[in-house]
């Protein structure tokens, strides 16, 4: 028997096996983990942490960062988005969660293969339920964050502007404004200036911290330039009226983009819809006379 035989034979014995663990684990918690001395002894439960269990089975004492990077899992964006969502990232639980992605479709490979072949698009929906729904779920939230963060900026910056013309220091005109335009974005920068506090550049640190954690380009570009801007000595105010100019400029660039690919994609329905019955009209009588030898 080749090596290949025996992987996949193994994998399918082990698929089974994960499988029936599983429908046992969940029948017994229903009948038995609600109860009294379950509640008060819990490590005495048969299936108490399991998924660390099954993760020491397989890999022993191996980082699970580095098993994920070996799935081809992206974990330091997965990492990224959890910190950005307060959320504690569990590379362990994404590890095994694709290990019971690949081991569900070759079950259902083999269900497919001796009963209908029909069990093949259940493997894949299980497959890909199990290895993208918790990432893409974080990712879903992280990006909605990005997305407020962005629609923010350019309010946040004409309030800044303000600020600064009257004459306040920029470490003073970001902290009071931020205290004062509740919104994401005023959260996360007085969040960052309340735990980085280290004198005068501390301000500049915490801007970095916020900019780096969204990881979003206008964000960074702001960041940037109103940080090089104070330690050249230039006017900070014109650097951060500049930029407004650019955001609402670039602002301006993508909604007329969306409003044309929106043109093309109604446009596109209705010269067909006009086409064809030009079409039929033209064709018709050359069939019918056609039709008619």
């Amino acid at each position: 028997m080749s090596n290949q035989a025996v992987f996949i034979s193994v994998m399918l014995g082990a698929a089974i096996f994960i499988s029936v663990i599983g429908i046992f684990s969940l029948v017994y918690q229903c009948n038995t983990k609600t109860s009294r001395k379950v509640k008060e002894n819990p490590s005495e439960w048969l299936f108490y942490n399991f998924r660390h269990k099954a993760y020491l089975a397989f890999f022993g004492e191996k980082d699970s960062d580095e098993v994920a990077l070996r799935f081809g899992i992206k974990i330091e964006q997965y990492h990224k988005n959890c910190a950005l969502i307060r959320k504690d990232p569990e590379s362990e639980k994404i590890v095994i969660h694709y290990i019971y992605g690949i081991m569900c479709f070759l079950l259902t490979v083999l269900f497919s293969v001796f009963f209908n072949p029909l069990f093949i698009l259940l493997g894949f929906l299980m497959f890909f339920y199990f290895t993208m729904y918790e990432i893409e779920k974080t990712k879903l939230k992280a990006e909605e964050m990005r997305s407020q963060v962005r629609s923010e900026l350019p309010q946040f910056l004409d309030l800044l502007t303000t600020e600064l013309e009257v004459g306040l220091p920029i470490d003073s005109a970001i902290s009071i404004l931020c205290q004062k335009y509740e919104s994401l974005l005023s959260r996360e920068f007085l969040e960052s200036l309340n735990e980085v506090k280290l004198g005068a550049s501390g301000w500049q640190m915490a801007l970095e911290k916020v900019a780096e954690k969204y990881d979003i380009d206008i964000l960074s570009d702001f960041v940037l330039d109103i940080t090089v801007a104070f330690n050249k000595g230039v006017s900070v105010a014109h650097s951060v009226i500049q930029k407004t100019k650019d955001i609402k400029q670039k602002n301006l660039l993508d909604i007329r983009e969306k409003v044309g690919k929106t043109e093309n994609t109604i446009l596109i329905p209705i010269a067909l819809f006009q086409f064809i019955p030009m079409l039929v009209f033209i064709l018709l009588p050359t069939l019918l006379s056609v039709g008619s030898f």
